[in-house]
């Protein structure tokens, strides 16, 4: 569901809510079969995208009305995605997972797409923020609030430009 998480899910939960519920609840189910939730399968994990954007289909389905799924287990399973590397190249866990949560950026140029991986899980965070607030979670809202702003490390206001940011901050 690369992209498409930007636009074709949320149209489609407004248009079809019985079949997004059922595939919110297969998210729930392919990450406990696997222990990682699906980022781009084609036909399998492929380790070639960044983010963890099942929690703003799980969220944007929440907030919609679909509720045939557990927020609760679907937040847990969101905490273990960001906090961890998942087997599948960038498409499971976190890459750089620890310096993100220190410096708040992913360094650059240690990881490669540092700073497109820093806005894509500072999205996602916001996502699970949101999920967390309206299932009142404290806990995974605390910790996602943390995190939803990280995009603001990467910003340059020197040329007006999100910019790779290194280790040491420069």
């Amino acid at each position: 569901f690369w992209d498409t998480f930007r636009s074709q899910f949320p149209l489609t939960n407004i248009l079809h809510p019985t079949l997004q519920g059922r595939y919110m609840q297969s998210l729930l189910d392919a990450q406990e079969q696997y222990g990682w939730f699906p980022t781009w399968s084609c036909p399998g994990p492929s380790g070639i995208m960044i983010g963890n954007h099942a929690i703003s289909l799980l969220t944007d389905a929440w907030v919609k009305g679909i509720r045939n799924f557990d927020a609760e287990k679907a937040l847990k399973a969101y905490f273990h995605e960001i906090t961890g590397k998942g087997p599948w190249g960038g498409s499971n866990g976190r890459e750089a997972c620890k310096d993100y949560f220190e410096l708040g950026y992913i360094p650059y140029p240690e990881v490669s797409e540092a700073t497109a991986r820093t806005l894509e899980y500072a999205y996602d965070d916001f996502c699970g923020y949101q999920l967390a607030k309206a299932v009142g979670n404290s806990f995974y809202e605390q910790v996602f609030a943390r995190q939803m702003y990280n995009y603001k490390n990467v910003w340059d206001p020197s040329v007006g430009f999100m910019r790779g940011r290194q280790k040491d901050g420069t």
